[in-house]
This record gives structure tokens, sequence and C-alpha cells, in this order.
């Protein structure tokens, strides 16, 4: 369904390269706002040298900047890639842009609030353990007049963010890849590294080191990906990942994330290896959990079979 879904357009190899390069230009016309912003506390506090730390690190506490301020400035730049997007399939791919996400008629609204609430609860569940374990490691922080406009940006803005990941990665270049290799484990694996591959100018790249963040965002991006074709849509990925996203933001940060916000807890020694065998272990899970609850069949065929192969169970999806 995923891939029928793009059926509805163009799919000509040249289109998708330049929606591609337009995203990436919203990308970077989206940064505009924080590199201003940043330009501006940098002279306040008197230390130019001191942008490019800022930008490297996403520590705006170095030249005084609110963090909230820092935070959403930081997620213009999805915004203005969003925007990119969406007239990227509705003018160059001539086909609606809920073709991203399922070839229905709207959102699978229960789907999303599933790959939420089990995705957070796991994360939930991993940082009780550790606190368990470390409890020094964690500094409470809260305060009410910061933390309920970081909540508001995460609710907001986290959400477009995660979202907008999830149909840029594994809706449009997915569709697209797929389409053109009639492939779906060459769409699947491509995608996969894409995503790590984007993921590595984060700065938990240089605190952790580039072996163990390159091996979680490619263990991160197969689950995605495999849960998006075994789904035929995207709105459990979409909720995994705004989950992920907003718990990261929101109530556990630590220094070096790419999301430094006034976060309720801080913690000072996270262990990415531990997070990375939790997401294995958890990942796992999930897929159990989702093949239970949503009978999903045909794994083979779903993952390593062709794009243009009929898909039996794609007329049943239509009428949910």
């Amino acid at each position: 369904m995923i891939f029928q879904a793009a059926l509805r357009g163009r799919n000509d190899w040249y289109v998708y390269l330049v929606g591609f390069f337009l995203v990436g230009l919203g990308y970077l016309v989206g940064q505009a706002p924080l590199v201003l912003a940043m330009m501006y506390y940098t002279e306040m506090a008197g230390d130019p040298g001191l942008l490019m730390e800022v930008a490297e690190s996403m520590d705006f506490s170095l030249i005084d900047m609110p963090n909230n301020l820092g935070f959403l400035l930081a997620l213009m730049m999805f915004v203005f890639a969003a925007i990119a997007l969406w007239l990227t399939v509705k003018y160059l791919l001539n086909r609606p842009f809920i073709s991203l996400i399922n070839n229905l008629s709207g959102i699978r609204w229960s789907r999303f609030l599933a790959g939420f609430g089990i995705w957070f609860t796991f994360s939930l569940i991993l940082e009780i353990a550790n606190y368990l374990i470390h409890p020094d490691d964690y500094t409470f922080g809260f305060q009410l007049s910061s933390f309920l406009p970081l909540l508001l940006i995460a609710l907001v803005f986290i959400t477009l963010q995660a979202s907008f990941e999830e149909w840029f990665i594994r809706g449009f270049c997915m569709q697209g890849i797929g389409i053109l290799s009639n492939s779906r484990v060459v769409a699947l694996v491509s995608t996969s590294i894409l995503f790590s591959l984007l993921h590595m100018m984060n700065p938990e790249v240089s605190k952790f080191g580039v072996e163990v963040m390159a091996t979680y965002y490619f263990v991160v991006a197969l689950f995605l990906g495999v849960v998006v074709l075994m789904d035929d849509g995207l709105e459990l990925a979409m909720g995994i990942h705004v989950a992920t996203n907003i718990f990261g933001s929101v109530f556990v940060t630590f220094e070096g994330s790419a999301l430094q916000t006034d976060a309720l807890f801080r913690v000072a020694n996270p262990n990415p290896w531990l997070i990375l065998i939790a997401t294995i272990v958890f990942s796992g899970l999930f897929l159990y959990i989702g093949a239970n609850l949503y009978q999903w069949q045909g794994w083979k065929e779903r993952l390593l079979g062709l794009v243009s192969q009929p898909d039996d169970e794609d007329a049943m999806l239509l009428d949910e």
C-alpha cells in the first residue's frame, strides 16, 4: 500500500532528485533564523569565537541564549523543509500529500497513538531502570516558567519535526527508491543508510563516538523501515519517532544531546551502548506486539519482495 500510494503521481527519477534538493534547500533556509539569533547573542557575549562552538554543540547557554528560544529556532528548519516537501509532492509528483503516509484518504490516528504510547512506555521503563542503578547521575531541574513553553514547543514542533523525517525518509525517499529499483529491500537498506548519514552531524556523535552512534542510527532506521513496510503506512513509525524526541526533549536530556532543553531531568553520564542494546530489545518487542496486534503476515514478501508484486492484503487495509 505504501508503494501503491506513490503510483498515484509522477515517478520519474529526476523528479525525485529535484524534490530532494528542494527539501534540502528548505532545510538550509530554515536555519537562517537560528544563525541570526546565534550571531546576535554571540555579539552580545563579546566573544565571536563562540559561534562555531555553539553551532557544533547546540549548547545555547554558552552565549546566554534562552534554551527555549534556541530550541524553537532550531526546529524552524524542519518547518521550512516540510513546506518544501509538501510543494514537491503536490506540484512535482502531482499527488496528494497523504500518499506519503498511506494509500488511504486519511491518517490512521489509532496507529499513531499506539506507536507513541508503546514506545514512550519503553523509554520510561529504560529511564527508570537506569535511575535505580545510577540515581546520582540525575539532576532534577523543573522550573514552571520554562517548562510550560518547552512542553508547548515540543508538542507542536517536535511532532512536526519527527513526522517530517518519516514523511521524507520513509515516505518520499523509500517510495522513490522502491519504485525505481523495484526492490523493497533496496529501499529499506538505502533509506536506513541515508537516515544514519543525515544524523551523523548530531553532537552526540562527537560525544559518544562514530561507531556506537552510527550503529544506533542504522538500527533505529532499519527498525522504523520494517515497521513501515509491514504495516503499509507511516503512522506507527511517526508515533515512535515523536515519542522518542518528545521524551528526549521534555523529560530527560544530557550534555551533548542534539536536543538541548530545560528538561525535567538531566543525566550526567548516559551509556550509549546500553541505550543501543535496549533499543534493539525494545524494537524486537515492538515488532512482536505489532505483528500480533495488526496481524502482520507475509514478512518475506513485504521486506524482500518486489515493489510491483500484487499484495492481497492491500484491499483489506484500504477498508480500515
